[in-house]
């Protein structure tokens, strides 16, 4: 133990900030924790790329990943992971993200290791994408709407919900943002990254068997789409198809009038129609695809 611990001031001293010294006392405690999992310990040890991670997620606020040993591979292969530089996301980037969360302490991160294990995965299919560009994906959402819709939240990754498909089965979300008071939702967004995946299942499935089957508000769904250009005319389409009449009727009328609360017009008969017109809407379209 001796040994390691002069190794970690030697470390702290080539990287020669308090704040990593700082940060070299929280390790300390980590260390010493009866609750600290001996897996980490033993990762740890003499691993200075591991130790370059626990430190960016430990200055960042993220108690509950920095002793996870699964979240210290995963961040330590994104530093390094050429695919992050080619789809645009760069250790620059990565490093801003952290400030963000550095800078919004009441910002909390729940399962985030999930997105970080799929950031390892191959991208299956280039048009369709696959979990580990899914996951970039994730990352970019992070980046872009902190400020908008995620500071100062709880944000849960790949939060698993009921579908109106089948009620013996569980559908997941990508992020779903939550207020830290009462646990109130107030997003339930949904990223794509790809050229050719925002399709008719992926709507039917996603957005309306999942999305509005969960949502108590249409203002609470929010999908980025990014690599496709999916238009409200592409939406339309494919509302309007049988299959996607079928999966809106499926929703039943509470549920349309739940999501539809000042629809005047909105009856027993029509209610497959007035949601389908709602969505259609270009507003509406943009508050969720834009």
């Amino acid at each position: 133990m001796l040994r390691f611990l002069i190794g970690l001031i030697t470390f702290s001293i080539i990287q020669s900030t308090s704040a990593q010294c700082e940060m070299l006392v929280e390790l300390t405690k980590d260390l010493a924790n009866p609750k600290t999992k001996q897996a980490f310990k033993n990762y740890i040890k003499g691993n200075d790329d591991g130790m370059y991670s626990y430190l960016q997620l430990a200055k960042a606020g993220r108690t509950e990943l920095r002793t996870s040993v699964e979240a210290l591979q995963a961040f330590t292969k994104l530093q390094k992971n050429e695919k992050l530089i080619k789809l645009g996301v760069s250790k620059g980037d990565l490093a801003g993200m952290l400030k963000k969360l550095e800078a919004s302490p009441n910002t909390t991160f729940t399962d985030f290791d999930k997105v970080l294990n799929k950031l390892n995965k191959s991208y299956n299919d280039p048009l369709k994408g696959g979990n580990s560009k899914g996951a970039h994906g994730v990352l970019k959402t992070l980046d872009d709407e902190f400020d908008n819709l995620l500071k100062g939240n709880s944000i849960k990754f790949e939060k698993r919900v009921e579908n109106a498909r089948d009620i013996n089965s569980m559908s997941a979300e990508d992020l779903t943002v939550e207020l830290l008071i009462d646990g109130q939702i107030i997003k339930r967004i949904e990223v794509k990254y790809c050229t050719n995946c925002v399709d008719e299942k992926t709507i039917i499935k996603q957005f309306i068997e999942r999305d509005l089957y969960n949502a108590t508000n249409i203002n609470q769904i929010k999908w980025k789409v990014y690599g496709q250009d999916f238009t409200k005319s592409d939406l339309q389409t494919i509302l309007s198809s049988a299959d996607g009449k079928k999966a809106l009727e499926g929703l039943g009328v509470d549920k349309v009038k739940q999501l539809l609360p000042k629809d005047e017009f909105l009856t027993n008969q029509n209610f497959v129609q007035r949601i389908l017109e709602n969505l259609e809407r270009k507003e509406v379209f943009n508050l969720i695809f834009k």
